[in-house]
């Protein structure tokens, strides 16, 4: 299996975190869902409306893959662990002095939930009641779990690591997030194209979003199309030349440049839908 180097390719996202219990385990940032573009020799092809030019797998920068299944339980909330499940690496602040060297891992939040709900209210108010994530943590990180806790959702007890039957796990960089987790560039018609990102097999909604990876920081939209005066597009794996559109097929030719290295783009955990009127 090829491995993937993600170290200080991109910053974190910090969360703040409000005030709440003083007991409660933290959440400091979030990990970034990462997009990886392997190095590739520059190539063309012809496109058909509805073909995809490529799919890539949604990955964590770091994560815990479980070796044997489980069930995290607090309060009246459930999550089940399944053997190659994996669970990003994720900083947390902990109350307890002795687990400062631990090291914890996150089941994904539920993805997009902004997108059932309408107006800023509505938003957090779709986040609030999504956001609890269970993580397991591993005190002396020797590769097996002694601990879960529940952080962003749950009583003063829940958000507190209590024991569990020991959870051996492996480490990988660049995991799989999930089965459902991945993004595609898909050819719409005419001279333009889609950016579809899923998470948890539910397409994301969104209009526009930064991000800074290895290649430095990049504006992306949903609907791809020419930059003004030019044939090319900008997309997450590099830049596409048209050299050919056949309106009459709707067929369209497109090259790329060759990529001399691996391109890793972090794909935002938020992204605020905006509306633009052309």
């Amino acid at each position: 299996m090829r491995s993937f180097i993600f170290a200080g390719a991109f910053g974190s996202a910090v969360v703040a975190c409000a005030s709440q219990a003083q007991a409660e385990t933290k959440l400091i940032a979030l990990p970034p869902r990462v997009l990886a573009f392997e190095p590739a020799e520059q190539g063309s092809r012809t496109l058909n409306k509805g073909d995809i030019l490529w799919d890539v797998d949604l990955r964590w920068p770091k994560a815990a893959v479980i070796d044997r299944a489980a069930q995290l339980a607090a309060d009246t909330r459930r999550a089940n662990l399944n053997v190659g499940d994996s669970l990003a690496e994720t900083r947390l602040q902990f109350d307890d002095p002795s687990l400062a060297n631990a090291v914890a891992y996150c089941v994904a939040r539920k993805a997009d939930p902004q997108k059932a709900t309408f107006g800023m209210l509505g938003g957090l108010l779709g986040r609030s009641l999504t956001d609890g994530q269970f993580c397991i943590v591993d005190k002396n990180r020797d590769g097996v779990a002694d601990l879960s806790v529940l952080v962003n959702a749950g009583s003063p007890t829940a958000r507190m690591p209590v024991p569990i039957s020991p959870i051996a796990y492996h480490t990988e960089i660049g995991a799989k997030v999930g089965t459902g987790d991945y993004a595609q560039l898909v050819y719409v018609a005419g001279q333009k194209f889609e950016l579809e990102i899923y998470e948890q097999g539910s397409k994301r909604k969104f209009d526009t979003f930064m991000t800074k990876g290895n290649y430095g920081q990049e504006t992306f939209t949903a609907l791809i199309r020419p930059a003004k005066h030019t044939q090319d597009l900008h997309t997450p794996s590099g830049t596409l030349h048209i050299r050919a559109y056949d309106k009459s097929s709707g067929t369209i030719t497109i090259d790329w440049d060759a990529r001399s290295r691996l391109k890793l783009m972090p794909v935002p955990d938020d992204v605020q839908t905006t509306v633009r009127f052309y």
